[in-house]
C-alpha cells in the first residue's frame, strides 16, 4: 500500500527534467520555438482591467463584444450580465496587443479584431494584420493582410457581406465574405488623403460609407460608384480632429464629433447639415450611439476632462433640445452603441468607461442603468510603504475626480498588508482595512525637498494634461516630456533624494526614473494601464507602484526588476512573483493567469494559476522574493534549478467543460452530469473529484446504448439547489476545474448518511529520550482523555444525526493501563472494536483504510491530540514510535502531515478535522488551505503556528480540546436549536481564550461550507 506521496520540490524537478530533455514530448507550436515560451502574466476579474475602445453587438443584442487596452475581447452574454468567452492573441509590453476596434458577425459567431499587432518597438512593417476569431472554438480563422501601419476603426456590412478597416494608413481597406470559410476577396482600398482614420460606419442601406480621421476631416463614398458624396460640404472640418462618430439604426443619418465640442447631425445621403443641430459642449465629446430606430435620440458622452458633471447627454435631434443626462459613469465614456434589449426588442444604449472599465447598459428616455458588465477589481490610485518595506498601504478612490490627472494629490490609504519580516510569515496577514494614523507609518510620494521640487505641467501641443515634467533643482530647470513612445502625460511622480532620481509613471504602463536633469536612467517594466501612485524607500531600495491595471508592484530599486506584484478586492487577494510561484487567500488563484503567446497569427493560450497550484502555490518563495529583493533567486534557493514556470506551461492542463444533462432521466436522488471536450481515455487518465454542496461524491459511469462514446456520469445529489466542482488532475498535477449549478426536486426526508470517526490520542513516546522535547520528556498527561471524551460527545451527540456510526481508535495503550475508568468508558463507547497503538505506520496505513469507506451521503470526523513539530519545509506529527538519533528526532519516523492531507483529501462526503497539537495551524497551513479549497474541508486546530497547545489539569483536558467538548454538549448553543458549526467556532474561540489568558488562540479553516448542524438540543 503506497503511503507516501511525492513532494511538491520532487515532482517539480522531475516534470523538469522530462521537458527539457525530450523535446520531441512537446507540442508542434513548442517544438517550432525551440521550447522557448512568450508568457506574460494576466488577470481574468470578471471584466476590462483597462480603456475599452470598441464595442460590437450582435443582430438580436443578445451578445456583446468588446475590446481594449488590456489586449483581450471579451464575449458577454448580455442577457446573464457575464463574460462567456475572453479572446487572446499574441501580445507584448508596451503596445504590442492592443486592441482598437472590434467587428462582430451577426450571428456571432465570429469577430473581427484590429489594433496594434507587432512588438512595440518594431520598426518593421506591417503592424495593421486583422484576426478573424471564430468565436465558438476561440481559434483564429485567419489573418486578413493589407495595411501596414495599425488598425483603428472596423466596420461590417451584413448586406454587404464585407468588413471595411482603417487606420494609421489614412486608407481603407475592404474585404467580401471575411467570415467565411472560403478565402475572402480583398476590394480596392479607398484613400482619404489622411494620416490616420478613425473612425468607419457602413450608412443607407449599405450604399454609403462614413470614414471620419482625425487630420483631414470627413469622407462620404457611394459604395455603388465608388465615388465621394459632396465633398465640399465637409471642407469645414478637415483641420477638426473627430472625436466621434454614429449612424442611425435606420441607416439615413449620422452624427459626428469635433475635438472643438462640435456635434452634427448630417443627412447619409446627401451629407447635408440636419436639423437645428446640437450647440457645441463645454468639454471634449467622444463616443456617440443614436437612442433609437429613427435616429431622433442622440446619445453624447464625454470623453475627456469631462470633470465631475459630464458624462453622456441624451439629445433630440429633431429640435435640438437635451431630455435628460446619464452620469452613472465615474469617469469618461470611450465607447457606446446602440442595439435593441434582447429581452424586450426595446432599444438599450451601452456605454463603456469609468475609473475600473465597465460597460452600462441604460436606457436613454429614463436615464436610468438596467445593468453593470465588469470586473471585482478597481484602479490603485494610492500606494505607500513603511521605511522598511515591511507594511504595504494603497487605495482605490479617485483623488480628483473633477481632474483627468493629478500626480500631486495623494490618495487615501484603504488597504493595509503585513509584509513577511525576518521573523514573520504571511500567515495571519491577510490584507485589512486601514485605520487613518496607518498612513502616518508609510512613505508616500515626495514632490519636494529643500533643494528639488517637481511639478506636471500641460504642453500647448499634447492633447493630455501633465504631458510636461519640471524639475527644479538648486536654481537649475530640466523638461521631461511625454508623448506616443511613452506614456503621453505625467501621472504619477516621486523624488528620490539620496540618488538624485525622479520616478513618474504615465499611460500604458510606463514607469520610468530619470536624473536631476531629466537624463533618463532606467525604466521599470510590468504594469499595462496607467500609473497612478508610486512610492520609494531608498532605505530598504524598494519602490512600489499602483496602476489602473488594478496592481500594486513592489520593485528593487538596484535592478529595476520587479519582486512581487499584488491583486486585492474584497476577500480576495494575492502576491506572485514573475517566475510564478505565489501566496493567495483561497479563491483568488483563479484570478491569475498566464497568458501563452503561439504567434501572431494564432490564439493564445491561458492557463489559470489554480490549475498549476500544486507546483506553484509556495508562500515561502514569495516570502524570501520580498525579504531579499530577488524573487529568481529566492525560487532557484528554494526549489532548485529548473526551468520553472515555461516547463509547466508547455503541459497543457487537463480541458474539458462541464454540462448538467437534464435530458438523461436518473434515479432519485441522483442527476446525470457530462463532461465534453476531451475523450474518456483521457478523462480516465486524469481522474475526476466531484463535490457536491461541499461534500465529494463518487461519479458512476452512465453507461447506455445510445451514450456510447459521451462521458456522462450519475453524481448524487441534494434536493434543491446543489452547487457542483469538477476538478481533474493530470499526471503532471496540473489541475482543472468546471462547475455547474442544478435545481434538484426535494424528496421527502433528508439522506443522512453514515457518521464516520477517527479519534488518534498520543500520550507515550517510550521510544524518546527524555530530554528529547526542548530538554524535558515528550511524554503528555490528556491527549489519550482529550480522544476518548470527544469520542464519546460525538457517540453520544452527533451520531444520532447519522444513519450509522463507524469509528477507528488509536490511543496509546500504557495511558488507558494506568486509568482503568477511561478504558472502561472507552470499552463501552467502542463496543468490542480494536483499540490500536498509534504508531507511524498504523496511523498512515489505518486511516488510508478508513477513510475510503465513507460514501458521498456521509460525514467524516478525525480528532488527533499529541506532539506536533515545525521541521524545515514541513509540519509533522509525533507518532507513539518517534525516535531519535544524536539528539534530533529522526524525520523519517515521524508522520508527515503531507501524506495525511493527501489521504483525508480523497476521502468522500463531508470532512470536518480537530487537532489539539503544538503549533497546530501548521496542519492547516497555506498548502493545506489551497490543496484542499476544491474539497471544502472543514477544520479547527488548537494554537497559531508558532504557539503551545496547553494542558490544564483542573480541566482533564487540553483547553482546545476542553472548550470544543464544552461546546458540542450544548455550549455553543446559544439559541436552543442545536450547535451549529459557526457558533462553535466562536464558543471554542471565546473559551480558549479566556482559559489561556490569552496565550493560546485557535484557529479554523472554513471554505465556502454552510453553516451546518452538529448536534441537537
Amino acid at each position: 500500500m503506497a503511503r507516501q506521496v511525492a513532494s511538491i520540490i520532487s515532482r517539480f524537478a522531475l516534470l523538469a527534467g522530462i521537458v527539457a530533455t525530450n523535446l520531441w514530448l512537446l507540442p508542434d507550436w513548442a517544438r517550432a520555438q525551440g521550447a522557448e515560451l512568450e508568457f506574460q502574466l494576466d488577470l481574468d476579474t470578471g471584466g476590462h482591467r483597462a480603456l475599452i475602445r470598441a464595442l460590437s453587438i450582435s443582430a438580436d443584442g443578445a451578445v456583446l463584444a468588446s475590446a481594449g487596452d488590456d489586449k483581450t475581447v471579451r464575449l458577454w452574454d448580455v442577457a446573464a450580465r457575464e463574460t462567456v468567452t475572453i479572446l487572446r492573441g499574441q501580445i507584448g509590453p508596451g503596445s504590442e496587443g492592443v486592441i482598437n476596434a472590434v467587428a462582430l458577425s451577426p450571428d456571432a459567431d465570429h469577430v473581427a479584431v484590429g489594433g496594434f499587432f507587432a512588438p512595440h518597438t518594431s520598426v518593421d512593417l506591417p503592424y495593421g494584420d486583422l484576426r478573424i476569431f471564430n468565436t465558438q472554438t476561440g481559434r483564429i480563422l485567419r489573418v486578413l493582410r493589407g495595411l501596414r501601419y495599425p488598425v483603428e476603426a472596423l466596420a461590417y456590412s451584413a448586406g454587404r457581406d464585407e468588413l471595411a478597416a482603417g487606420g494609421q494608413d489614412g486608407i481603407v481597406m475592404r474585404w467580401q465574405a471575411p467570415f467565411a470559410t472560403t478565402e475572402p476577396v480583398a476590394l480596392p482600398p479607398l484613400d482619404t488623403e489622411a494620416n490616420r482614420v478613425r473612425f468607419l460606419s457602413y450608412a443607407l442601406d449599405d450604399r454609403r460609407l462614413v470614414v471620419a480621421t482625425e487630420d483631414y476631416g470627413l469622407r462620404l463614398w457611394d459604395l455603388d460608384s465608388g465615388a465621394l458624396v459632396a465633398p465640399e460640404l465637409f471642407e469645414e472640418l478637415e483641420d477638426i480632429a473627430i472625436t466621434g462618430l454614429a449612424v442611425s439604426l435606420d441607416g439615413r443619418r449620422f452624427a459626428l464629433a469635433g475635438i472643438d465640442g462640435r456635434i452634427e447631425i448630417r443627412d447619409a445621403e446627401t451629407g447635408a447639415l440636419f436639423g437645428p443641430g446640437i450647440q457645441p459642449r463645454p468639454f471634449r465629446p467622444g463616443a456617440l450611439a443614436f437612442a433609437d430606430d429613427a435616429g431622433a435620440l442622440l446619445v453624447v458622452s464625454c470623453g475627456y476632462e469631462c470633470g465631475t458633471q459630464h458624462r453622456a447627454e441624451v439629445w433630440n435631434v429633431e429640435n435640438g433640445e437635451i431630455l435628460n443626462r446619464h452620469l452613472d459613469h465615474d469617469a469618461g465614456i470611450s465607447a457606446a452603441i446602440s442595439a435593441p434589449l434582447a429581452e424586450t426588442g426595446a432599444p438599450m444604449i451601452l456605454t463603456a468607461g469609468s475609473r475600473a472599465p465597465e460597460i452600462l447598459l441604460w436606457d436613454a428616455q429614463s436615464a436610468r442603468t438596467l445593468a453593470r458588465l465588469g470586473g471585482i477589481g478597481r484602479p490603485v490610485s494610492a500606494v505607500g510603504l513603511s521605511t522598511d518595506a515591511a507594511r504595504i498601504g494603497w487605495g482605490h478612490e479617485d483623488p480628483c475626480p473633477e481632474l483627468p490627472n493629478c500626480p500631486a494629490t495623494l490618495g487615501a490609504i484603504e488597504v493595509l498588508h503585513e509584509l513577511p519580516v525576518s521573523d514573520r510569515g504571511f500567515d495571519g496577514a491577510e490584507p485589512r482595512v486601514a485605520r487613518p494614523s496607518d498612513s502616518a507609518g508609510l512613505v508616500r510620494a515626495l514632490l519636494s525637498d529643500a533643494t528639488t521640487r517637481l511639478e506636471a505641467q500641460d504642453r500647448p501641443d499634447a492633447r493630455f494634461q501633465g504631458a510636461r515634467l519640471r524639475i527644479d533643482h538648486a536654481g537649475q530647470q530640466a523638461t521631461i516630456d511625454r508623448g506616443a513612445s511613452d506614456g503621453y502625460f505625467h501621472s504619477a511622480l516621486t523624488l528620490m533624494p539620496e540618488t538624485g532620481r525622479v520616478v513618474s509613471g504615465g499611460g500604458n504602463g510606463y514607469l520610468l526614473a530619470h536624473d536631476l536633469a531629466g537624463r533618463f536612467a532606467a525604466e521599470f517594466t510590468g504594469h499595462t494601464g496607467s500609473v497612478l501612485a508610486v512610492a520609494a524607500s531608498e532605505t530598504a531600495s524598494r519602490l512600489v507602484s499602483g496602476s489602473a491595471d488594478q496592481t500594486v508592484r513592489i520593485w528593487n530599486l538596484e535592478t529595476g526588476r520587479t519582486i512581487v506584484t499584488g491583486f486585492a478586492s474584497g476577500e480576495h487577494w494575492i502576491w506572485w512573483t514573475p517566475e510564478g510561484y505565489y501566496h493567495s487567500s483561497p479563491e483568488a488563484d483563479a484570478i491569475v493567469g498566464w497568458h501563452i503567446n503561439q504567434g501572431q497569427d494564432r490564439e493564445a493560450r491561458f492557463i489559470r494559476a489554480r490549475q498549476l497550484r500544486r507546483h506553484l502555490h509556495n508562500p515561502a518563495v514569495v516570502r524570501q522574493a520580498l525579504l531579499t529583493g530577488e524573487s529568481a533567486a529566492a525560487a532557484e534557493s528554494l526549489m532548485g534549478a529548473s526551468r520553472g514556470l515555461e516547463t509547466l506551461l508547455i503541459q497543457q492542463p487537463p480541458s474539458f467543460d462541464l454540462r448538467v444533462a437534464d435530458e438523461i432521466a436518473a434515479p432519485a436522488g441522483q442527476l446525470a452530469i457530462e463532461l465534453t471536450g476531451a475523450s474518456a481515455e483521457e478523462i480516465a487518465d486524469w481522474g475526476l473529484s466531484i463535490l457536491v454542496n461541499s461534500r465529494r461524491v463518487r461519479p458512476e459511469p452512465y453507461v447506455r446504448s445510445d451514450l456510447v462514446g459521451r462521458s456522462v456520469y450519475l453524481i448524487a445529489v441534494d434536493g434543491g439547489e446543489n452547487d457542483i466542482r469538477v476538478a481533474s488532475r493530470d499526471g503532471f498535477d496540473n489541475i482543472t476545474e468546471r462547475g455547474a449549478t442544478a435545481i434538484v426536486p426535494r424528496v421527502s426526508g433528508p439522506v443522512r448518511g453514515k457518521l464516520h470517526v477517527a479519534v488518534i490520542g498520543i500520550d507515550s513516546y517510550p521510544e524518546l529520550p527524555p530530554t528529547a522535547c526542548a530538554g524535558r520528556p515528550c511524554d503528555l498527561r490528556y491527549a489519550v482523555a482529550d480522544a476518548v471524551g470527544f469520542l464519546e460527545v460525538v457517540t453520544s451527540r452527533m451520531a444520532p444525526l447519522h444513519d450509522g456510526l463507524e469509528m477507528l481508535v488509536m490511543v496509546s495503550a500504557d495511558a488507558l493501563a494506568s486509568d482503568p475508568d477511561r478504558a472502561r468508558l472507552l470499552s463501552g463507547l467502542i463496543q468490542g472494536r480494536e483499540i490500536l497503538e498509534p504508531e507511524r505506520d498504523t496511523i498512515l496505513d489505518e486511516l488510508e483504510d478508513f477513510l475510503a469507506r465513507a460514501g458521498p451521503d456521509d460525514t467524516t470526523v478525525i480528532f488527533l491530540a499529541g506532539h506536533g513539530l515545525n521541521m524545515e519545509d514541513g509540519y509533522f506529527v509525533m507518532p507513539a514510535d518517534a525516535r531519535a538519533r544524536g539528539g534530533e528526532l529522526r524525520r523519517s519516523s515521524l508522520v508527515d502531515w503531507r501524506d495525511l492531507q493527501d489521504q483525508i483529501d480523497t476521502a468522500y462526503g463531508l470532512r470536518m478535522l480537530f487537532v489539539d497539537t503544538c503549533h497546530a495551524a501548521n496542519a492547516v497551513n497555506p498548502r493545506f488551505r489551497k490543496d484542499t479549497s476544491d474539497s471544502r474541508l472543514v477544520a479547527l486546530t488548537a494554537t497559531l503556528e508558532e504557539d503551545v497547545a496547553l494542558e490544564q489539569s483542573s480541566l482533564g483536558h487540553g483547553v482546545f480540546t476542553w472548550a470544543l467538548l464544552e461546546g458540542l454538549r450544548g455550549g455553543a448553543d446559544t439559541e436552543g436549536t442545536g450547535v451549529r458549526l459557526l457558533g462553535l467556532t466562536d464558543f471554542v474561540d471565546v473559551q480558549v481564550r479566556r482559559l489561556s489568558n490569552g496565550k493560546q488562540t485557535p484557529l479554523y479553516h472554513l471554505p465556502s461550507t454552510t453553516n451546518i448542524v452538529l448536534t441537537l438540543p
